[in-house]
């Protein structure tokens, strides 16, 4: 059924009765006058008095109705050395002996404030029964009772409007129009605002109620609701109202402030003023040690756009940061960008600024106000220029994501970055390669209507411009060997489909092998086993000529992924895991973080060990995975070794290196594992090889994500902390607590990484994009200093050492193995 609201109801006039509640009553209520206390002689030994409101409708000056009256109610006794007022209190419904269609345009109601007993009327006041376009007020009123005088109905809101009895020292006299239009809600609804004024009106009334000579009337107009749910509101509909009225009106012009139009007129303004003493004022201004901190903790931790008050901070200290090459992207966060003198102050500062690095431009390259003007966007691309071709394909995969930004810059569209991207992958044959796999998997993504309606970028376009450059540079032949790299991977994972079918493993990889040894050429590339020198797709530095059919094998998974060993030309194999039926663009996410993070300890002279190999997905559910020779699982260690210390006396290598190596590697990916916080790990995807080294495979979970409960937050099992020893749990201590600092000092270019992954497509950053950032900051927790970081992953390490059901979930994950084996 659709919404009441979507609905017009009819009511008949005559169906509508006009009650009035009579609330309460505030204020010093005034004594009888001398003379007619002495005039009744009863009147001087009555101690207690009561008092009821008269209400009575007038129109045209004349009365329309007889009075109704409330119940008599006894007055509180004045304490003579007390100020406080008195209140009396009724809450009582009234029926007023008329019908609605009964009422004139000009209705007012006249109410009294009468003695019981003397009928003295002790204060009157007068209010309208319609608003001035004529709708039925309805709801709560607040009314001024005038001591000792008869109602005047020919003046509304007052009985003595018009006899200039008002004290003009009373506030309340002037807010009470206010006050009725908020009554009503008739008045803008401004959060903040609104109950501020609400409280100040009412503490200033209870005032003005004690020193003052008026009493306040609180009254209530029945509401009109359909069914008691939906109100409503009821207009006065005078003759000839429903026909058609030509008026001829003479507009004048007038400009006002931008910012008289929006919600917080107070905050902008008082915000527009301290932006613009800050122009010049804070021109060679240096912050306080105070200051100075709290602006590094803001470079470190990030800023927000709508956090107003720290980007105003770094907004006035901007001449200051600009040395910091880091506060650039705070700073023009921080911009105001719909504010032309704001956004001409921050263009002149970002050609003065301190030079990023060029990784540091990704942040430069979202979905940000920032990154969607057209000359920031340029700096960003200048910046990338002057990167080396191997520091660019570390993030290359988040600068094709940052595409689908390029043409919502600014009114215009831009594509310097597509034209850089163009221009390196034809200088480059490493980018060039990869470019086209990450280009041609997000052009499959563009057959999703879903993504398309998030996106306006067109990657099909791209890779049209893509082959046209390298014909127009005349590099046909940089172009043919791209072909037939693709057209070799492709055929591979079209034979390796083609064997889905056969559900026993043996089987299956008998008829892969058959199809891999077909010896029938093709024109592309020639045969499978023997083929002209072919870019290998995981190091296009390396060139491939065929494929050792022998050593192909299936693997015993649900998936039954192949390993293929491709020869190399001058000699030598690489194995690569050939992958159909998965998604490996979260793998191929994860093991590039796992690559940069290694280069950032690596520049910090911190070396742990990390095996960051590469994966590649070449399209939406299959891709290639590089295999690590010589290593073994810990599951299988566990099971035939009985120990993991016992393995590592039998890896080759000195004794001393080996344990080296163990130990920093476990450091290094317990850091890496909880800062993405990878989940569902147990014994059989932790793996190390024969020189020691610990290393994480299988990436299917991420962001604190587990498909086992209450499971700790990263994988550090007594087995391996044993293996160390008492020496080399003090050296992994030590190698994680400077990891994990480190890393948090490059907190900015992790998050702005991820940042533009977040319409990637990636499945765990889908489940909830809104959150990813978060998540990420709150691993790395970045509102602790050193010190206090150390010991919250101290804590983290603790827990996952002593947590009892991660050694429930290992003993049921090797039950399950042994089960299946």
């Amino acid at each position: 059924m659709k919404d009441r609201r979507d609905h017009f109801h009819y009511v008949y006039s005559s169906d509508l009765r006009q009650r009035l509640n009579i609330s309460s009553l505030e204020g010093h209520i005034p004594d009888k006058p001398i003379e007619e206390i002495l005039s009744n002689e009863i009147n001087a030994f009555v101690t207690n008095r009561y008092v009821y409101i008269s209400v009575e409708l007038y129109a045209s000056g004349r009365p329309y109705s007889l009075p109704a009256q409330s119940h008599p109610i006894p007055v509180p006794k004045r304490n003579p050395n007390s100020s406080a007022s008195q209140k009396v209190k009724w809450d009582e419904w009234l029926m007023l002996p008329v019908q609605f269609c009964e009422l004139p345009r000009d209705s007012v109601l006249a109410l009294r404030l009468v003695e019981f007993g003397t009928d003295l009327c002790l204060g009157s006041t007068v209010c309208e029964v319609f608003s001035e376009i004529g709708e039925l007020l309805q709801g709560s009123r607040d009314l001024w009772v005038w001591p000792m005088v008869e109602p005047d109905p020919r003046y509304h809101n007052s009985s003595t409007s018009a006899r200039g009895q008002i004290d003009k020292n009373h506030q309340m006299h002037r807010l009470k129009p206010l006050k009725d239009k908020m009554n009503f809600k008739e008045n803008s609804n401004i959060e903040w605002l609104n109950p501020l004024t609400t409280k100040e009106m009412s503490q200033l009334s209870h005032k003005e109620s004690i020193v003052g000579d008026f009493m306040n009337l609180v009254i209530e107009t029945e509401s009109l609701a359909f069914r008691e749910v939906l109100e409503y509101a009821c207009v006065y509909m005078e003759n000839g109202a429903d026909q058609d009225v030509t008026v001829t009106t003479h507009h004048s012009l007038r400009k006002i402030p931008d910012f008289i139009a929006r919600e917080n007129i107070v905050e902008e303004a008082h915000l527009k003023v301290v932006r613009s003493i800050g122009r010049s004022m804070t021109e060679n201004k240096k912050p306080s040690p105070s200051e100075r901190d709290r602006l590094m903790k803001i470079i470190q931790e990030g800023l927000t756009e709508n956090d107003i008050e720290n980007g105003t901070m770094v907004f006035n200290y901007r001449n200051f940061l600009s040395s910091y090459p880091n506060a650039l992207i705070p700073f023009l966060t921080s911009i105001r960008w719909l504010d032309p003198d704001e956004k001409s102050t921050a263009l002149c500062a970002l050609d003065n600024w301190a030079p990023i690095k060029p990784e540091a431009a990704l942040g430069l390259l979202g979905d940000s106000l920032a990154a969607k003007q057209i000359e920031v966007r340029k700096y960003a691309v200048s910046r990338l220029r002057t990167a080396q071709g191997e520091d660019l394909e570390l993030y290359l995969l988040q600068l094709v994501q940052a595409l689908k930004y390029e043409s919502q810059a600014g009114d215009g569209v831009s594509r310097g970055l597509e034209q850089f991207l163009l221009e390196m992958a034809q200088l480059d044959q490493s980018i060039g390669s990869f470019l086209y796999w990450f280009i041609n998997v997000e052009a499959q993504n563009e057959a999703n209507e879903d993504f398309r309606s998030l996106h306006s970028y067109d990657f099909n376009r791209f890779l049209e411009h893509f082959n046209s450059s390298f014909y127009k540079s005349r590099r046909e032949k940089q172009r043919a060997e791209l072909l037939r790299q693709e057209k070799l991977i492709t055929d591979l994972i079209n034979e390796l489909r083609a064997c889905e079918k056969y559900s026993s493993r043996p089987e299956r990889l008998e008829r892969f092998k058959s199809r891999l040894e077909d010896e029938t050429p093709r024109e592309e590339y020639g045969t499978f086993s023997d083929f002209k020198p072919t870019m290998y797709p995981l190091d296009p530095r390396k060139k491939i000529v065929g494929i050792n059919v022998d050593k192909t094998y299936l693997f015993k998974s649900a998936m039954m992924p192949a390993l293929i060993f491709f020869k190399l030309e001058g000699g030598g194999e690489v194995g690569v895991i050939l992958k159909v039926g998965d998604d490996l663009r979260q793998d191929q996410l994860i093991l590039q973080m796992i690559t940069l993070m290694n280069r950032l300890l690596l520049e910090e002279k911190l070396d742990l060990k990390l095996t960051p190999y590469c994966t590649l997905a070449t399209s939406i559910d299959a891709g290639l995975m590089e295999f690590v020779p010589d290593s073994k699982g810990i599951g299988d260690i566990l099971r035939k070794e009985g120990s993991i210390g016992k393995y590592l006396q039998e890896c080759r290598g000195p004794r001393s290196v080996v344990m080296d190596n163990y130990v920093r590697s476990c450091a290094g990916y317990c850091v890496v594992t909880y800062i993405l916080g990878i989940g569902d790990r147990h014994n059989d995807n932790l793996l190390i090889t024969r020189d020691g080294k610990l290393f994480h495979v299988d990436f299917g979970f991420i962001l604190g994500r587990d498909p086992k409960p209450m499971q700790p937050p990263l994988k550090l099992s007594r087995e391996m902390v044993e293996a160390m020893g008492e020496e080399g749990w003090k050296n992994f201590r030590n190698f994680s607590y400077e990891a994990y600092i480190n890393l948090r000092r490059h907190s900015q270019f992790i998050l702005s990484l991820f940042e533009l992954m977040l319409d990637a497509g990636i499945p765990d950053i889908a489940i909830e994009p809104d959150k990813t950032l978060q998540k990420l900051r709150e691993r790395m927790r970045l509102d602790l200093n050193d010190m206090d970081a150390i010991k919250h992953f101290q804590l983290v390490t603790d827990q996952a050492i002593s947590s009892v059901t991660a050694r429930i979930s290992e003993n049921m994950h090797a039950i399950k193995i042994w089960t299946t084996s």
